[in-house]
Formats: structure tokens, C-alpha cells, sequence
């Protein structure tokens, strides 16, 4: 046998039993929960529309990924996903050197929980907070509006992929 056929063999025999696995792969949850419904968040902001754009990206990313199947129903799901938009704002965070705003930041912050649906036992809970940074646009208000809904879904897609990575993390 080679060297490096010897080295293969053993670098592969040490490897086997490491615990190393393809992201994405079986059910990190736990055995009772294999469905989830995903209720309709919250909006405890003054900005409209916030609850839709969030729901809808939140669904998107458990449909998308192994682990728990979104239910239409709450019957018929094992657990209940819940939460609000518990805070939005839209600041001025650069300038130029005339000390005009030339950069926005647009801040979404939620609060969600997971629970069993039949007895109501909190599985998980968080806070969670993104913030997304736009080009200021102050002489185009429509554009400057624009951009920043641009910015609002982008930090609420952000928001839900971290929203599934943490509840993942925590089973």
C-alpha cells in the first residue's frame, strides 16, 4: 500500500466518527414537533404593513428549509409560532462633510415565541433586532421613500433567517 493510500485510509478512518454532518440535513427539533403554524405577527409599531412583510418572510424560511412543516391550520400543528414587531425607525446615520444626510438606517426589531399548541409550553423564545442601511435620496422624497421599503424588506428577510437560526440553535 502507497503512503498516500495509507494516509487516506487513516485520515478517513479518523474522520468518520467525528460528528461531522451536512448542514440542513434530518430534524434538529425535538421529536414531538414536526409542524408548525405560523401566526400572523403583531404590529406594535406606528409603521404600516411591517406584520405582512415579516409573516410572509418568516413562512418563507421554515417552507424552505428541513426541520418543521408550516401547517395552514393551527389544528393541525404541533406548535404555535407567534411574535410582534416590537420596534421600527428610520435615522440618519452618515453625513458629508456639508453635514447633510447621505445615509439612512432602517431598524426592525421582534419579539417571538415557539409553543407546544395542546399544552402551551414556550419551546423558545427571543428578541431579535436588524438594521439595514440605504442611500439617502433627501430631494426625491418618493425615491427616498422607495429605497427605504427597499431597506424594510431586506432587514425583515435578515430577520427571519435569523429568527429560524436561532430557534435552531436552541434544540
Amino acid at each position: 500500500m502507497s503512503r498516500f493510500a495509507l494516509l487516506l485510509l487513516l485520515a478517513s478512518l479518523a474522520f468518520a466518527g467525528c460528528g461531522y454532518h451536512v448542514v440542513g440535513r434530518g430534524t434538529p427539533f425535538p421529536g414531538e414537533v414536526e409542524t408548525v403554524y405560523i401566526e400572523m405577527f403583531a404590529n406594535r409599531t406606528t409603521e404600516p404593513f411591517l406584520e405582512d412583510i415579516l409573516t410572509n418572510d418568516i413562512v418563507e424560511q421554515f417552507a424552505r428549509r428541513r426541520g418543521l412543516r408550516v401547517v395552514e391550520q393551527a389544528e393541525r400543528a404541533d406548535a404555535l409560532l407567534q411574535g410582534s414587531v416590537i420596534h421600527f425607525s428610520s435615522r440618519p446615520v452618515g453625513f458629508d462633510s456639508e453635514d447633510r444626510i447621505n445615509e439612512f438606517s432602517a431598524r426592525i426589531g421582534v419579539r417571538a415565541q415557539l409553543q407546544k399548541r395542546e399544552s402551551g409550553r414556550v419551546l423558545w423564545q427571543s428578541e431579535l433586532t436588524w438594521a439595514e442601511e440605504f442611500a439617502a435620496s433627501i430631494d426625491d422624497i418618493t425615491e427616498q421613500e422607495k429605497r427605504e421599503q427597499v431597506a424594510i424588506r431586506s432587514a425583515s428577510r435578515r430577520l427571519a433567517e435569523n429568527l429560524y437560526f436561532s430557534l435552531l440553535e436552541n434544540f
